[in-house]
């Protein structure tokens, strides 16, 4: 048997996931409009070993 484990039922949670604010609607444009940009997480070492 699979259960949900959302309070409110997955159509709910789904639907409250399309209408929240994302990293690329709310934080990407705060970003651009101060000429900043975001950073990658995971980056290549920079250096004379590689």
């Amino acid at each position: 048997m699979i259960t949900s484990y959302t309070p409110n039922g997955a159509r709910r949670f789904l639907l409250s996931m399309l209408t929240r604010p994302s990293f690329h609607t709310h934080v990407r444009p705060f970003l651009r409009e101060r000429n900043m940009s975001a950073l990658p997480l995971l980056t290549k070492p920079v250096g004379d070993g590689v």
